[in-house]
C-alpha cells in the first residue's frame, strides 16, 4: 500500500484541525417544543432612549425584549467620543443568577465604542412531583413542556459622563447585535438607536475625572488580552451545557480533552509529513 505523501499529510492534519473546532463550538439543534418563534424578533435597545447629560454620570439600562429565553448576547455601542465617555459598566438583572448578580464581559472599551457580551446560565430544572427524593438522579422534566414565553430585561447597565456641550442630539446606535436561545440558536434581533443631549459643559474637574474613569476601563480590557477568547470558551462550555440539559462540564477536563486530541494531531500530522512520498523513495539516487 502506498503510503501518504508530505502534502497529503498536512492536508489530513488540516482537514482533523478543522473538525475539532467545529466539534468543539457547533451547537446543537434546538430540543422539540423550545424552538423560537420563526416571526419573533428580538429588540435591543436603551432605557431612556433620550438621554441627558448635565454634571453628573447617568446610567443607562441596555435591555432586551421579545426575546426567547435568552442564551448569550454580543453587541456593540457606538456614540461621538468628542462629547461623552463610558465610565462603568455593571451587569443587568438578566443575567441574575441564585449565585449573584452575573457577569458581563467588556470586549471594547474604546473612544466612541463598546462592545460587551455575557452568558445567561440555564435555569435549574424543576423535578416532577414524587420524584425530588434524596438519592435520586438528574431533575426529570415534563415530556410536554410548552414552549418558553418571551421574555425581557436589562443585559447591562452603561454609565455615560459628558464631555463638551453638544448642540441638538448625537445618536448611541447599538449595532452588531449577535443573540442565541437558551438552547444556542441564532436569535433574529434589531438594535435601536437612541439620543444622547449633553446640555451644558461640565467643569474642569469633572471632565477630567471622567476621563481618568474612562481610561481605566479601557485599560482592563488591555491588560487582558485573553478576555475574549476567554469569554467565548465560556459561553461554548455553558452552551453545551444547556444542550445536555443539566450536565455540568468542567471546563479544564475538556481543555485537557482537546489539548489531547491535538497533540496526536499534531504528532500524526508530522510523522506523515516527514515521510517521502513512495515513488520518491523507488527514484532515490537516480539521475
Amino acid at each position: 500500500m502506498a503510503q501518504p505523501s508530505g502534502r497529503q499529510g498536512r492536508a489530513v492534519c488540516r482537514l482533523t484541525w478543522a473538525a475539532i473546532i467545529a466539534a468543539s463550538v457547533g451547537s446543537a439543534p434546538p430540543v422539540a417544543g423550545q424552538a423560537p418563534d420563526a416571526d419573533a424578533v428580538a429588540v435591543v435597545e436603551l432605557a431612556p432612549s433620550l438621554i441627558q447629560l448635565a454634571s453628573a454620570p447617568v446610567p443607562v439600562a441596555v435591555q432586551v425584549r421579545e426575546v426567547p429565553r435568552l442564551g448569550a448576547f454580543d453587541l456593540t455601542l457606538t456614540f461621538d467620543p468628542a462629547h461623552a465617555v463610558v465610565t462603568a459598566v455593571e451587569p443587568g438583572d438578566y443575567l441574575a443568577t441564585a449565585d449573584g448578580p452575573g457577569t458581563v464581559t467588556i470586549r471594547t472599551a474604546q473612544a466612541g465604542r463598546l462592545r460587551l457580551s455575557g452568558a445567561i446560565p440555564p435555569p435549574a430544572e424543576a423535578p416532577l412531583q414524587g420524584e425530588s427524593g434524596e438519592g435520586s438522579g438528574a431533575a426529570a422534566t415534563a415530556p410536554d413542556a410548552e414552549p418558553p414565553a418571551l421574555t425581557a430585561g436589562t443585559l447591562a447597565l452603561v454609565t455615560f459622563a459628558p464631555l463638551q456641550r453638544s448642540e441638538g442630539s448625537v445618536a448611541v446606535e447599538v449595532v452588531a447585535v449577535d443573540l442565541s436561545d437558551a438552547e444556542g440558536a441564532a436569535v433574529e434581533a434589531t438594535g435601536l438607536t437612541a439620543q444622547l443631549t449633553v446640555v451644558d459643559d461640565p467643569t474642569d474637574e469633572a471632565r477630567a475625572e471622567a476621563e481618568r474613569q474612562a481610561a481605566a476601563l479601557a485599560e482592563t480590557v488591555e491588560n487582558n488580552p485573553l478576555g475574549g477568547i476567554a469569554g467565548s470558551v465560556e459561553r461554548a462550555f455553558q452552551q453545551v451545557s444547556r444542550q445536555l440539559r443539566g450536565v455540568a462540564l468542567n471546563p479544564i477536563m475538556v481543555w485537557l480533552a482537546i489539548l489531547v486530541g491535538a497533540l496526536g494531531v499534531v504528532g500524526l500530522g508530522w510523522q506523515l509529513g516527514r515521510r517521502p512520498a513512495a515513488d520518491d523513495r523507488h527514484g532515490a539516487g537516480t539521475v
